[in-house]
Formats: structure tokens, sequence, C-alpha cells
């Protein structure tokens, strides 16, 4: 979602012109002293009253940067750290900075037998990788005859440090169960982060708003969303368009179930007639029938998630991956509140889609800047990893090798042939992921 500002003038709430600041004191002086009756005078340079008052200026000058700093932080756009809370504080609890976050997963248990009775496995039971250790978040109950369940597990400290352990890496059990036999994670544990970043931050207030309303705005559902954990980096909210195959199977369920014998069918202007409700397509259906093939429509519809009253919501994470299982029922469960979704929104947090594309250009260097040779390689170099943390760090991002292009000359190269990417628009809910990447230097190349 977009959220800059607007273009605006920028605001200076003291003169900050050093020289200038310098220049109006002592010709100042000089002016009083005319006036006193000292006609002709001057302050030269080393001066002793000059050097004074280029003191005095001095101390001006840091006041007046002072004030425009004290000015600057009660405006949202200037805000830092110092003050941006404060601001923040207006909107109430909803405009909170958001706190460190400890990473999750989904950890599997599994009994060494099946059991007639329920297995309980207490929350708080660790599991670790190395020095990482996870714990689960409530009381497990595996029912009785089965051997599997599943529960969250959250890491013991805040920090981004927990994420990114893959399926299988989290296994190790510290506090035994009797019969347990094994327990592994079975999703990749994230959504660990620091605190809330300022410029994350300064979005979110800036959008605080839109939550006000509960009318189903995308500012609101985007400010909810982002509140579920300080990673999630951004968010896509949308109204799916109508789903051509939800009526393929609706129409097909309706031909062949709907009409149950000759007297539910005839021909007619529409309305309710004898027989019950009649469509304009000119054919009659019976109330009860009616009813039930309403709600069967109802049904369906949520089943495919599209059309009016759908809302699907993206997140995407500040390491340019998309939310996890877990939070995304985080998003959920704070979006879902009765409090914040219109009664009549059907929400889907759905994975969302990556979309992967190639890094593989061949760039040349001007022969007149040989000498530079090796420092602009390792720019060409890190501008190729910005284009990818660029095309990562948005939903819906185009794929531009344009930008590709100017970050690259902008490193020193003097010219590219791009052959992987091509321009590609994306839909809401996807992102660009880098999955091979293929930078030659072709060398020095003369002008003309």
């Amino acid at each position: 979602m977009d959220i800059a500002p607007h273009k605006m003038p920028d605001v200076q709430f003291a003169p900050l012109d050093a020289r200038a600041i310098e220049a109006a004191v002592i010709t100042g002086f000089e002016a009083a002293s005319r006036l006193s009756g000292q006609t002709d005078f001057t302050l030269y340079d080393g001066d002793p009253r000059r050097l004074f008052l280029q003191a005095v200026a001095l101390m001006i000058v840091q006041q007046n940067h002072l004030i425009d700093l004290t000015g600057k932080g009660n405006l949202l756009r200037y805000a830092g750290n110092a003050t941006i809370e404060d601001i923040g504080w207006l909107y109430g609890e909803r405009a909170d900075r958001l706190q460190p976050s400890r990473s999750v997963t989904t950890v599997e248990f599994t009994l060494s037998a099946e059991r007639n009775t329920v297995t309980t496995i207490d929350a708080g039971t660790r599991v670790i990788a190395g020095s990482l250790t996870f714990a689960t978040m409530a009381n497990l109950d595996i029912p009785a005859g089965e051997t599997t369940g599943r529960a969250v597990a959250m890491r013991d400290l805040p920090g981004p440090d927990g994420n990114g352990m893959l399926p299988g890496q989290v296994f190790q059990i510290v506090d035994r169960n009797p019969f347990v036999l094994s327990a592994v994670n079975v999703t990749e544990s994230a959504g660990g982060a620091a605190v809330e970043g300022l410029e994350p931050y300064r979005a979110r207030v800036r959008n605080t708003p839109e939550s006000f309303s509960t009318a189903g705005p995308d500012g609101a559902y985007w400010f909810w969303a982002k509140t579920a954990n300080p990673a999630i980096a951004d968010v896509d909210v949308w109204m799916p368009e109508l789903d051509v195959e939800f009526f393929r199977k609706f129409l097909l369920e309706f031909i062949s179930g709907g009409l149950s014998s000759d007297e539910d069918f005839g021909w007619g202007e529409g309305g309710w007639g004898e027989n019950g409700w009649g469509g304009g397509v000119g054919f009659f259906i019976p109330p009860d029938d009616a009813m039930y093939w309403y709600e069967r429509f109802m049904r369906l519809s949520a089943e495919f998630g599209s059309g009016p009253g759908h809302v699907n919501i993206v997140a995407l994470m500040e390491d340019g991956k998309l939310a996890s299982p877990d939070i995304r029922e985080a998003i959920y469960d704070i979006c879902n509140d009765s409090k914040r979704r219109p009664l009549t929104d059907f929400l889907h947090v759905i994975e969302g889609d990556y979309q992967d594309y190639d890094l593989d250009f061949t760039y040349w260097i001007d022969s007149s800047r040989a000498v530079d040779s090796t420092a602009i390689q390792a720019a060409v170099d890190a501008a190729a990893e910005e284009y990818a943390a660029w095309q990562r760090g948005e939903l819906g991002r185009a794929i531009i090798p344009d930008k590709l292009i100017g970050l690259c000359m902008e490193a020193g190269a003097r010219r590219l042939e791009v052959r992987s990417p091509v321009y590609k628009n994306l839909k809401q809910g996807q992102v660009a992921r880098l999955a091979k990447k293929d930078v030659r230097y072709g060398g020095l190349e003369r002008r003309g």
C-alpha cells in the first residue's frame, strides 16, 4: 500500500545559514556603532570585537539548529525516535510502537505408541536447535488412538535471530515426556523482529486514521495487519475478482439438481408466481428451493473466496519472504476481530505468490576509468544486490530492468547488456524473487 506523503516544501523553523547569520551580527554591530557617532566604522579580520561577534554568531547558529530540530520533532514527517512515539500516543494504544517480537514455528510431537487416553504435552515444553530454544505456547492434547499432534512454539528471546529455521531443524527435546518419541518443527520459524523501525512506524502512524473505520477500507485492514508483527514490511489488501470457475460450478450444480420436477419449471416473466420465485430468465423456483440455492451460493462464494464481500490480505516480511502460516494466523486473528471486520466481510489471509526472475547481464567500464575498474566492479556487484533488495521490498512492485541499469551506471558502469530480467507487471499479492544471478564483467571499452 502506498503511504508516501504528498510532495511538500521543506519546513524550516529558524534560519540556519551560518554565513548569513554571522554577516547579520557583524553588520548590525557596525550599523549600531555608526548611529552612535562612529562614522566609517568597520570591523576588520582579526579585530577582537569581530572575533567576539563571530563566537556569538556561532552560538546563535547552534541555537537556531536546536529550535529547528525541536519544531520539526513535532511533525510526523520529520520526527525522530525521540519524539515520534509521542505523536503516536495521540491516537491511543493502536498507534503504540511495536516492541521486539519472538520467532514462532509449529512443532509436531510424535508419541511412541497409540494410547487409549488423551496424552497432554504441557505448555512450555522446550525444543531446541543449537543455542535457539523454542517452547510450546499452550497445552497440546493428543486424542486417544492418535500418535501425532502439533503445537505452536515460540522462541525464548525476542529478535530476528530465531528466524529461518527450516522444517526439520528444531528437533532436540529438552523437557521429556515419557510418552513422546520425537518432536520436530514442520514450518519455517519466522516473526522474530527488533523494535519497529523508525520509517515503518512513521508510515503506520500516518495511516492510523484509516483504522477508525469498520466499514471495510483497505487502509484499515493494512493498519491492523501491520500490527501483527514488527517484521512485516508490506501488506496488500484487495477484493478478489469474481471467479469464473465458481459460477461454472454453481450453474452446473443448479442445472443438474436444482429443478426436481416439471412443476418447478415454467415459463414466465419473472417475479413471485404461484409456484415460487421466477428469475428474469423465465423459470420458477419454489421458495424452499430458493433458500437452499441462496445458501449454497453463499457457501460456494466463501469456498472460492471471490467477489463482493471477500477480502484478500497478503503480508511481506522484511527479508522479502511472504508471511509464514503462523504470521498469517496472527494477522487473521487481529483483522477478524468483531470490532475491526465488517460483519459482511469474508476475510482471507493468503500466502501470496512469488514471481521468480534472473539477474543476467554483462557490463563494461569506460577505458578512461581503468584505474578505478576494481572498485567499480565491486560497486556494480553491490548495485545488483541493491536492486534485488529493492525488487523484493514491496508487494506488487513490477520487475523493472531500468532500475537495475540506473543503479549500475550510477556505480560506474559505462553500459549494460541486460538479458534478464525483462519488464513484468505484478499483481496484488505477488512479490519478485531472485532465482539466479549471473553478473559478467565485459572489460574496458573505449569511446567512439
